[in-house]
This record gives C-alpha cells, sequence and structure tokens, in this order.
C-alpha cells in the first residue's frame, strides 16, 4: 500500500542516479507481499489485494497515486517516517530493495511474468495471498540453504536479524512450558 511504497521511494539514492518508476515501483510492492506473508507466517504486508495485470502484479490504489508519472521517476515522498516501522519490517524492505531494486523495472516485469502467482492467475484478477505465500515461501527456503532459485537471485534469508528472532521465540515456547511444568510440579513437593 501507500506506506510501504513510501518507504521504498524514501529510500532511492537520487545522487547515485537510482530511481523508481510505478511500474518498478508495483514489482517491489509484491516482492515485499511475497516475502512478507512468507517469513511472517501468512501475514499480509498490507490490506490491499494484488491483481494480475498484462505489465505484472499491481497494488492498484498506489498505481493510480502514481498514474500521473508515467514511465517517468517518482518523487521522494516528504512524509515517510522510517522509525514507525517494525525493526522486522524494515528488514525485509531493505532486503527486497537491496535485492530487486537493483533491477530495472522491465527486468523485474520479466521476473515476474516468469514466476507461478502471475503466471497462474488470469489476468487483472487478484492473486491469491496462498499463491503468493507458496512460491515466496520456496525463495526463503532455498535462502536458507544459500541456494537461489532458477532466473531469481538470492535471497538473504540467514541474514535477518530480527527475523532470527521470532523463530528462536516459537523454538524456545515448548522449553518455556516445560520450565512451567517443572516449576509447578517442584512447588508442589517443597511446601
Amino acid at each position: 500500500d501507500l506506506d510501504v511504497a513510501h518507504y521504498f521511494l524514501a529510500n532511492v539514492d537520487e545522487e547515485s542516479g537510482d530511481n523508481i518508476t510505478n511500474l518498478k515501483l508495483q514489482k517491489l510492492l509484491y516482492y515485499a507481499q511475497g516475502f512478507h506473508l512468507a517469513m511472517r507466517g501468512g501475514d499480509p504486508l498490507f490490506p490491499e489485494k494484488v491483481l494480475a495485470w498484462p505489465h505484472g502484479p499491481v497494488v492498484k490504489s498506489v498505481w493510480l497515486q502514481y498514474k500521473p508519472c508515467s514511465f517517468n521517476p517518482i518523487a521522494n515522498p516528504s512524509e515517510c517516517r522510517e522509525e514507525e516501522y517494525l525493526p522486522e519490517i524494515q528488514e525485509i524492505l531493505d532486503a527486497v530493495y537491496s535485492t530487486y531494486g537493483q533491477f530495472s523495472a522491465k527486468k523485474l516485469e520479466q521476473m515476474t511474468h516468469e514466476e507461478p502467482p502471475w503466471m497462474n492467475t488470469p489476468r487483472m484478477r487478484v492473486i491469491s495471498l496462498s499463491s503468493i505465500e507458496s512460491y515466496f515461501s520456496g525463495l526463503v527456503e532455498a535462502g536458507r540453504k544459500g541456494e537461489s532459485m532458477p532466473g531469481q537471485p538470492l535471497w538473504p534469508t540467514n541474514s535477518f536479524r530480527f527475523q532470527r528472532r521470532r523463530e528462536i521465540a516459537a523454538g524456545m515456547a515448548p522449553l518455556s512450558e516445560k520450565f512451567k511444568t517443572a516449576l509447578a510440579q517442584r512447588r508442589l513437593y517443597v511446601g
């Protein structure tokens, strides 16, 4: 949605000649939604649907917002406040930008045209969250193994600091329950 779009646009290094067009922005939003779904257990990053348009995945409200820019670069927004994003979200958005932002809009379009979520969805229809999550889960798993899937850059799964906290906490939950049970039993016998 627009907040995520602003995050990407605010991180453009215009001095180095970097820029984002509406076409490129749409692909970055799709990748952000996909990796967020895969890494955060099916939890969408933003509520708006991703549509399978002829030039690839599109978040319509954001596309409409920047439609006047046509194929020209979009200016950096003044209203983006990165500190309002959770570190886990920033980490995913930064990884999407560094991994996929290096490609041109046309290259990103070509990449999305070779991916099952867009390929298997009729044009102008909603790409299901389940198909997006399923596909991106494969990219995340490949990244865990230090591998990339055909036609895709390596997703830096193992470099995530804040995502690892969540995995560690989930792994600790059963140990926590065992500790609580042992503590309760000890109280029964002590006194």
